[in-house]
Order: C-alpha cells, then sequence, then structure tokens
C-alpha cells in the first residue's frame, strides 16, 4: 500500500469515528499534507457551533482505530492521534515511513548574523523555521529523552557561530554531563566552558557581574553575550541560581545578554516552573512527560506529550503554536563542523592545505548547487501514487555533471579536510571534471 492510498482510507475511518459519535466535523482533503519527514496532517471542517473538545475527546478512540488499520496493512507499532486547535484545526498522526530531515552544511553557513537555524515548518509549504535574537531575546527548549532536544541544541550553536563573528558574539556554556556541548568548547566564540556544578555557578555569576557593568557603562555597544544551560533543572533548584537567571532574563535582553536554556523537567518540581512563566517568550517543546504539556509549552491543550519524538517539536511564540521538524545531523558532523567553524570559517589557525576560508560549499564543487529537495507537500487529492521505499544513498563518480542534492552535498562536506578543491570535483563527477 502507497502513502496516498493509506491516506484516503484513514480520511474514511475518521470520517466514519465522527459520524457515530455525532461529532460534526469531517477531513477535509484541501487541508490534508503529507510532510514526509514525519506525520500527516488531516485538515478538518468543524461548524463554528461545534465545539472542538469534542474531536479532542476522541483521542484514544481514533488512536486505536488508526493503530488497529495500520496493523492490519502490515504496518507495525501503535500511533498516537495528536488533536490541533491552531492556526488551523488538524489531526496529525505519524507518516508510516517517515524520511530524516537531513542537516545541510549549506543551511548553517548561510544563515544570517545573531540568528540561529533550528528546523522547517510546512504550514504553508516547507519553511526553514529560524530564530533572531532581535526578535526573540530568550529561548526555552524541552523535551525527554528521544526528543531530539540534544541535537537541536546543537544545531542551533552551530549556524549561530557559523553566521556571527567572535567579535559580535560571545558563549558561556554550561553541561554538567560533560556531552552535548563538549565539542564546541574549542569555538573562538566560547569564554567559558563550565563542566562542574562549581564552575557553572560561577560562570552565571560572572555573566551577572557581566550585566552589572553594561548598566553602569552607558553610551556603548558592547558584543552579544549568550549563557547556554543543557540541563536548567539540575542549577535551578539552587536559590541563588534561581534568582541569578531571572534576572539575567528580565534584564539581559536590553544589554545584550542572551539566554537558552534546554532541559527534560519543565515543571515546578524541577525548579523551573514559576520561572518559565514570563522569562522565555520563546519554546521549542517536543515529546515531554504526561502532565507536563501546558507547563512546557505555556498554554493548554498543545499535546505535546503526544507528539513522537524524533525530532518533532512545537514553535510556540506569542499567540502562534505550530509543529516543526528539526534537523538530524550525526555526532561526527557535528564535531566536523565545530572544528570548520573554527580553523576555516573565522581563519583562527592556520593550515598547510588549500585553503577554503569564507568560501560557501556551493564553491567546492563544479557548479552551482541546486536548491534543497523538499518534502512532497500537496493536497491529499492531488498526489499521485508512490511507494514507500527509502531514498538510495548516492554514489560517486555521478554519471552526468549536474548540481548536488543536499544528500550529496553532505557527503561531499565531509571529504573537505582530505581533499583539495580540484581532487574534490574529481571524486564528485570523475576523472575527466575540470
Amino acid at each position: 500500500m502507497n502513502t496516498t492510498q493509506l491516506m484516503r482510507q484513514e480520511a474514511r475511518l475518521i470520517n466514519r469515528m465522527f459520524q457515530r459519535n455525532d461529532v460534526r466535523a469531517k477531513v477535509d482533503p484541501r487541508q490534508t499534507v503529507n510532510v514526509a519527514v514525519g506525520y500527516i496532517s488531516y485538515g478538518l471542517q468543524l461548524p463554528m457551533n461545534e465545539r472542538f473538545a469534542k474531536v479532542e475527546g476522541l483521542q484514544r478512540e481514533l488512536s486505536n482505530l488508526l493503530t488497529n488499520h495500520r496493523q492490519r496493512s502490515g504496518i507495525p507499532g501503535s500511533i498516537q492521534v495528536i488533536p490541533v486547535s491552531t492556526p488551523r484545526l488538524a489531526l496529525e498522526v505519524p507518516h508510516p515511513q517517515p524520511e530524516p530531515l537531513l542537516w545541510s552544511p549549506r543551511k548553517t553557513t548561510t544563515t544570517a548574523a545573531h540568528t540561529m537555524l533550528i528546523g522547517r515548518s510546512f504550514l504553508n509549504g516547507p519553511q526553514d523555521e529560524r530564530i533572531a535574537f532581535d526578535d526573540a531575546p530568550h529561548t526555552l527548549i524541552c523535551g525527554i529523552t528521544g526528543a531530539g532536544k540534544s541535537v537541536l541544541l546543537q544545531t542551533m550553536l552551530l549556524s549561530l557561530c557559523a553566521g556571527t563573528s567572535p567579535d559580535e558574539l560571545r558563549l558561556v556554556l554550561i553541561d554538567l554531563k560533560n556531552e552535548d556541548l563538549v565539542p564546541f568548547e574549542r569555538l573562538p566564540h566560547v569564554e567559558t566552558f563550565a563542566g562542574t556544578r562549581e564552575s557553572a555557578v560561577s560562570a552565571i555569576e560572572s555573566v551577572v557581574r557581566e550585566k552589572d557593568r553594561r548598566i553602569a557603562q552607558r553610551g556603548h555597544k558592547p558584543h552579544r553575550l549568550v549563557l547556554v544551560i543543557d540541563e536548567m533543572a539540575q542549577l535551578a533548584g539552587m536559590p541563588e541560581v534561581k534568582e541569578a537567571l531571572g534576572d539575567l532574563a528580565s534584564i539581559g535582553r536590553s544589554k545584550w545578554i542572551n539566554l537558552i536554556g534546554a532541559t527534560q523537567h519543565p515543571t515546578d518540581k524541577g525548579g523551573l516552573g514559576s520561572m518559565l512563566k514570563a522569562n522565555f517568550p520563546v519554546r521549542l517543546v517536543g515529546m515531554v512527560a504526561p502532565g507536563q504539556s501546558h507547563i512546557a509549552t505555556g498554554r493548554p491543550a498543545t499535546h505535546a506529550d503526544l507528539l513522537p519524538g524524533k525530532g518533532a517539536f512545537l514553535r510556540c511564540q506569542g499567540p502562534d503554536v505550530y509543529r516543526f521538524q528539526s534537523f538530524y545531523i550525526e555526532p561526527a558532523d557535528v564535531a566536523g563542523m565545530a572544528k570548520y567553524i573554527a580553523k576555516d570559517i573565522w581563519q583562527r589557525q592556520a593550515e598547510p592545505r588549500e585553503p577554503v576560508h569564507k568560501e560557501k560549499l556551493s564553491s567546492l564543487v563544479c557548479e552551482p548547487l541546486e536548491p534543497p529537495r523538499e518534502p512532497v507537500h500537496e493536497p491529499l487529492l492531488n498526489r499521485s501514487a508512490e511507494d514507500l521505499e527509502p531514498p538510495r544513498e548516492p554514489l560517486f563518480p555521478l554519471q552526468d555533471k549536474r548540481p548536488l542534492n543536499d544528500r550529496e552535498a553532505l557527503l561531499a562536506w565531509r571529504m573537505i579536510d582530505e581533499l583539495s578543491k580540484s581532487e574534490l570535483c574529481r571524486q564528485i563527477y570523475g576523472a575527466k571534471s575540470g
């Protein structure tokens, strides 16, 4: 069974469930979208005088119904149906065979200064999602193990440091696990790396002192200082730290001091609940534990506890809440890109090999790169049948001298350290490439 056939069958099952339960709703094919990187969104039509709460009340029955149908169709596993009330009414279900949204070096190296790449949304067609400090001074990332929180944080820091000069940006990194932020320790932007509770407290105190210094020093535009904490709940239980973070969050924006926090437990029990309410205007919320969704997102009925993990997030900013998919990046590529940023983009160390410096990845191949190939994003009734086979891994050399797609560009980027530009072109296009 292909995806289109499955979607049509599931739409009929959903409509029958509504009819049996006297819910005046139905699937709208014009608003139904197949997002190949993670989910299918069944758009809904609902009369003005019908409450969406009646749809939400069928969440468990709909989940069981579609799980049983998929299992009978040879698709293993259980699924959770997510009722979505904003920005438009829909039911989201996991894609039967999702494709990973691969990180691309070209995305990282073309991000504007003081801006972070976070992933891609599909509400009105595929669109890369970014956060600019001018619009959002502080960001909180929430998600339990498996949500993709660490990979999202790494993607954000890579794009921020690739696009912003060390003269304009300084980082204070706190990682008590000594895991996810370690690859960034030697970046020229990093002022402090703290891996113990004692050094973390000292680092936070130093940021508070810098804030006080900037308040006293008028008429001077300082560099941006970003405090990044990989597990805030481990520190927020300390009263002095909680007070300091609240102080930085409330005053820091005007002094070019910003916070990025990540946590698995955005609850009052974890020491964060009251501090979150006013201090983090942007929240990136992945799969959270039951009962934590409204605290993590700051609003009711977002159902973040039903997200499937693996990079599925909600972006909560102002009145808007919508889903996006974070990019997937291999751990080796995190370390490799951090090295590339330090040595090549900002030229902090000289190397005898042929330099690439500030060249974009497109200059490392023989022709300009084609635009990224986006996942299929079309209404249900306009979809042609397609099999669920995963795409094949591209092989070098290519048979024709064409631009690279995103997957091939990533493989080429991994070869930069070993090959010169001319050698890289020969590897990609064969011995006759010029």
